[in-house]
């Protein structure tokens, strides 16, 4: 089982990619991933508004 590891909004990549032992590209990459499978859960979903403004916020 994997270590669960917790991260705060104002962590920088830099610092998430020290913590896992990654790249930075990489967490750019696996964020990329996750915000692209939170986008197709989202066409479904009954609050698919906000969470797309949640979205939109995390990528600006």
């Amino acid at each position: 089982m994997s270590e669960r590891r917790n991260f705060s909004d104002g962590m920088t990549i830099d610092e998430i990619a020290k913590v896992l032992g990654v790249t930075k590209e990489q967490v750019r990459r696996i964020e990329a991933q996750a915000l692209k499978k939170l986008k197709r859960i989202l066409l479904n979903h009954p609050l698919r508004e906000e969470l797309a403004q949640f979205i939109a916020r995390r990528r600006a």
